[in-house]
C-alpha cells in the first residue's frame, strides 16, 4: 500500500512525501515493512513539479500536527528523482518479485507516481504494476456483500485508537492497508456464513 502527500492535485503537483507498507491482505496483521522519505521542495521546480495555491493554503491551515509531515528532523529530505528511486527499490527489491501496487483510490496516488516517475526521467516500475493498482474501496464494494456503511464502520475502528498522523503518508498507508485487510476479512467470513 503506497499513498503520496502533494502540494497540489494535478498530475504535477509537487509531490512533498512517499509513504509505503509492505502488508499480507489475507491477514489481520501489522505490516511486514514501510518505507517514508520526504521531497526537497528546492528540487521541485527543476523537475516541473507545481505548488497550486490552494493546496498550499489548505496545508498552511491545518494544525501543526499535520504542518509537521512536511518536515521531519529524523528524515532528511531527499532530491525528487533521489526519491523516486528509492521508492522504486523499495517496492521491486531485488527485483525477482512483482507486487501488486494498492492505493486509497485509483486515480490520485498512481497519477502521481506515475507522472512524477516521467518527470525525473525513471522507467514506471516493471510488470506493469499500476495497472494492477487496487482502489481499496472498489475491491471490497464489488464483491456486493460490503455496503458503503459498512466499509465506513471498518474504517472508524481502524482509526480508532490510531496513533499515526494524518497526511502523514507512511501513516496514511498503514491505516489504509488495514482497512483493506478488514474488508477482505469481512468479506471472507460473510461468504462462509453463506
Amino acid at each position: 500500500m503506497y499513498d503520496v502527500e502533494a502540494m497540489g492535485v494535478s498530475p504535477h503537483g509537487a509531490l512533498v512525501s512517499i509513504g509505503a507498507c509492505l502488508f499480507n491482505p489475507f491477514k489481520l496483521q501489522d505490516p511486514v515493512d514501510t518505507f517514508y522519505t520526504i521531497v526537497d521542495p528546492e528540487s521541485w521546480e527543476r523537475f516541473g513539479q507545481k505548488v497550486n495555491r490552494k493546496v498550499k493554503a489548505w496545508w498552511d491551515e491545518q494544525p501543526a500536527a499535520v504542518r509537521a509531515v512536511l518536515e521531519s528532523p529524523e528524515i532528511m529530505p531527499v532530491p525528487l528523482d533521489e526519491a523516486m528511486r528509492l521508492f522504486m527499490q523499495w517496492v521491486t527489491g531485488d527485483g525477482d518479485e512483482a507486487y501488486t501496487l494498492w492505493s486509497n483510490t485509483s486515480t490520485y496516488d498512481a497519477n502521481m507516481i506515475q507522472f512524477t516517475m516521467r518527470d525525473v526521467n525513471l522507467p514506471l516500475f516493471p510488470h506493469n504494476s499500476f495497472k494492477n493498482c487496487r482502489d481499496i474501496f472498489w475491491l471490497p464494494m464489488s464483491t456486493g456483500v460490503i455496503r458503503y456503511k459498512d466499509l465506513t464502520s471498518m474504517k472508524k475502528k481502524v482509526y480508532q485508537g490510531d496513533s499515526g498522523l494524518k497526511h502523514h503518508a507512511k501513516d496514511d498507508a498503514i491505516r489504509q492497508a488495514k482497512i483493506m485487510q478488514a474488508s477482505i476479512d469481512f468479506f471472507l467470513h460473510v461468504k462462509q456464513e453463506q
